[in-house]
């Protein structure tokens, strides 16, 4: 949980926009390299973000069409993770519970571990 995610608890999904701000790659390991899924940010930021290839992706929408999400609030929001609840707190005008928001990956977060038996 941290305030630059709308105070709400999430869980890390793997992904991040470490390397090239923008330029989001799914990657467990946090380092940066991956295949990548979305480039650019949501209405909250700058607007010009877009799936690359039609790829998933469930950014924060709230009530809205196009994603509010990502937005690199503050400058350092490089992890994605799924919301717990609606953000910001007490409002969720920017995303619902279940969508995906950026936030600083130096939050303490729940995270999904996946592994081969």
């Amino acid at each position: 949980e941290g305030r630059d995610g709308g105070e709400v608890a999430y869980i890390w999904i793997g992904a991040t926009d470490r390397r090239h701000e923008g330029n989001w790659v799914w990657n467990g390991s946090n380092a940066g390299k991956g295949k990548a899924f979305w480039n650019g940010e949501g209405l909250h930021g700058k607007g010009n973000g877009e799936a690359v290839n039609n790829a998933y992706e469930t950014w924060g929408r709230a009530s809205s069409a196009k994603p509010n999400e990502p937005d690199n609030s503050g400058g350092k929001q490089n992890a994605a993770a799924i919301g717990l609840a609606p953000w910001p707190k007490n409002s969720g005008e920017l995303g619902k519970a279940g969508e995906w928001n950026d936030i600083n990956e130096y939050n303490q977060l729940y995270f999904i571990v996946e592994y081969d038996k």
